[in-house]
């Protein structure tokens, strides 16, 4: 299990989920737990929930919707759905993650 080690040392993160595959996001508190663990209660750390594989949107599991209400209930710093196959939205998870880390500052 890699994860904490990733984390340590981290300014931000992504937390990235199949929006054709409902069970990639189910478990999303053990993995923040994990999180949470590794950083120090002072330290800010911005998380963005990603929902990946947009280009295939007509075999979603998880809705926009439900993606969203998952991220707010969650208390993380947004939400964007992408596609790394054709590129919809990546620039724009990656300018929101850097915007929510040097705010932090």
């Amino acid at each position: 299990f890699l994860l904490p080690t990733y984390v340590r040392g981290a300014r931000g993160g992504i937390f990235m989920y199949d929006i054709t595959n409902y069970s990639s996001i189910a478990h999303i508190d053990d993995w923040l737990a994990v999180i949470k663990k590794e950083i120090k209660d002072e330290d800010q750390f911005p998380i963005i929930v990603a929902g990946g594989k947009a280009d295939l949107a007509e075999h979603r599991e998880v809705s926009a919707r439900d993606g969203i209400k998952i991220a707010k209930s969650r208390g993380v710093d947004g939400f964007i759905e992408c596609s790394s196959k054709n590129g919809e939205n990546v620039e724009k998870l990656f300018e929101a993650l850097t915007r929510s880390m040097l705010n932090n500052f």
